[in-house]
């Protein structure tokens, strides 16, 4: 049995709100930008939670998806690797304030210096005495940065105390605003880049996805604002042509090749999407189309052919065609179909009617990329029936403009599978942002989070998202709330229920007066009740889980279930 392993890159989303409330500290301090940069000591880096992969992303272009070319055709992968297909790190020390008296004072060290100069430059008055305050934690944030992003989107930031802190627990706390750089160390000595990213928000704290009330309290002390940081430029892709071929003869050529098959508008004009710079580099933009899979397109564009005859082209389209037929080869053939463009369409839309599911998946997705409407139910099928194909035909029904795709991203959100159903969610949005389920309703008292209502004939489902934004979906009929119920959540938030048959939700803030809502007995008016009350996300999230736990709902609930790449599949299974 073999074993095959998928790779693509996550797409870049995000768009949340910063606030959600105000620092009880001074008003200098709530305007601060702390833009120091993470000193790197060991034990301060931590793991990546989104399953995406840190290594270089040209590797898997290299290794995964572009096969070895016949020597009659020369390719751009013979002339030129990927450039700027990385994810940039980018990190700072920053401070964490609005803790419920959990934040402690950080010892002596490095990163506790450069913050207090940060907030003596700022103008904070005793800056040594709010860093006492246990309301506030010196913290260590990073993001990571895809490659295709663009400026204005957004993206997580990982946060997570000091080794050694005091700080017990983060919950409730919000991140003060940072300005996060990357960080490379160059002659023994820490180099500070540009600044990347800003981000401030309302922590989620790892805790907050468990079940279990006993689990590692480092849990507590480890979280991320879901889609809180704003990258600052837009990444550009490029090729960098290998120095033995490098000459501004080739330069062109490549570039010429690549804008004969792929093109973007630019203020309504279709231009190629290749711009030769130097005569060992070539800029290359991102159309639209790939724009949620940024190495599926690096890998079509390596496999453009250059310089290739007509005559050259339809023998290479007949020998594809046949290897097609086979899977260890039908990968690689469909995306070098999909390169040559409308030519290998009907090669393509042939190989549909093979038997084998990871042959028709590969042939589909290639032909999802250029928007042909017979990949559609195939792609359907693949994200239902098999979790290795689940992320990549999600994505490419995603980046289709025909109606078809729209209809089978709508069969997969009435799925038995919650993580297929929230992923054709996702796509749909990529897709087709502007419906009224994908603009949802804006909770909060600044619209931090949202909640969506996906009508369903299906048994409901309630889906809180862990990664990329704070929002809920109620899949389906709103669940109804056993009655009476009464619940404390925390030390902060308390239901009981009222003689009318309604749910009191009181939220009990330290220092300040109680908030109070009513919600009628069913899952989306309690969650609009916390929100009223004062509630975030992370504890609108402990109201559901808990309710659920004693008995009070009784439909699923799910944390988290987004697809994700990197999944084997496993060839000739039974």
């Amino acid at each position: 049995m073999k074993r095959t392993r998928f790779f693509c890159s996550a797409p870049p989303e995000g768009r949340s709100g910063f606030r959600n409330r105000r620092s009880r500290l001074c008003g200098a301090l709530s305007l601060l930008a702390f833009a120091a940069g993470l000193l790197v000591l060991p034990g301060c880096l931590f793991s990546y939670l989104m399953g995406k992969p840190e290594k270089e992303l040209s590797d898997l272009v290299d290794t995964e998806v572009v096969a070895d070319k016949p020597k009659a055709t020369k390719f751009v992968s013979d002339y030129a690797g990927p450039w700027g297909v990385r994810y940039m790190k980018a990190e700072s020390v920053s401070l964490v304030s609005s803790l419920a008296g959990t934040g402690s004072d950080p010892d002596p060290s490095s990163q506790r210096d450069v913050l207090i100069g940060e907030m003596r430059r700022r103008d904070v008055d005793q800056p040594n005495r709010v860093l006492a305050d246990p309301g506030t934690s010196l913290v260590l944030c990073r993001v990571l940065i895809p490659p295709g992003v663009k400026e204005g989107d957004r993206v997580d930031v990982e946060v997570r105390t000091r080794s050694r802190s005091k700080t017990t627990s983060l919950e409730g706390g919000w991140l003060m605003a940072s300005h996060l750089q990357e960080i490379a160390v160059l002659g023994n000595q820490l180099r500070r880049g540009h600044v990347l990213a800003v981000a401030a928000g309302p922590l989620v704290c790892d805790s907050a996805f468990v079940d279990d009330q006993n689990a590692d309290p480092v849990l507590k002390t480890r979280a991320r604002v879901l889609g809180g940081a704003v990258v600052n430029q837009t990444r550009p892709l490029g090729l960098s042509i290998f120095d033995e071929k490098s000459s501004v003869v080739i330069s062109s050529r490549i570039a010429g090749a690549i804008n004969g098959r792929f093109h973007v508008f630019d203020q309504g004009a279709k231009r190629g999407v290749a711009t030769p710079k130097r005569d060992d580099f070539i800029e290359i933009a991102l159309p639209r189309r790939y724009e949620h899979n940024v190495v599926r397109f690096m890998a079509a564009v390596r496999a453009v052919a250059v310089g290739e005859s007509d005559s050259r082209r339809a023998d290479r389209i007949l020998k594809l065609e046949e290897e097609l037929k086979r899977p260890d080869t039908a990968r690689a053939a469909a995306l070098e179909l999909e390169a040559i463009g409308r030519e290998g369409v009907d090669s393509l839309k042939r190989g549909l009617a093979s038997d084998n599911p990871e042959i028709r998946f590969y042939v589909a997705e290639a032909l999802a990329y250029l928007d042909e409407a017979a990949a559609a139910p195939v792609l359907r099928e693949a994200a239902a029936g098999e979790p290795a194909f689940r992320y990549h035909a999600l994505i490419a029904l995603a980046s289709m403009d025909h109606g078809a795709a729209y209809d089978q991203l709508e069969r997969l959100l009435h799925s038995d599978s919650a993580e297929t159903r929230y992923g054709a969610f996702r796509a749909l949005r990529d897709r087709s942002p502007d419906l009224p389920m994908m603009i949802g309703e804006k909770l909060g008292d600044e619209g931090l989070y949202s909640l969506h209502r996906v009508p369903s004939p299906t048994p409901p489902l309630i889906h809180f998202s862990r990664y990329d934004r704070p929002e809920i979906v109620v899949f389906g009929e709103a669940p109804r709330i056993r009655l009476p119920l009464m619940l404390l959540i925390g030390h902060e938030i308390t239901l009981t229920t009222t003689d009318e048959g309604r749910i009191r939700v009181a939220h009990h803030v330290s220092g300040g007066t109680d908030r109070v809502a009513l919600a009628d007995a069913n899952v989306p008016d309690l969650i609009h009740a916390v929100a009223q009350a004062g509630g975030s996300y992370a504890q609108a999230l402990g109201v559901v889980k808990q309710a659920k736990a004693e008995g009070a709902i009784d439909c699923r609930i799910a944390v988290g279930a987004t697809p994700w790449a990197g999944r084997e599949y496993y060839r000739g299974r039974e």
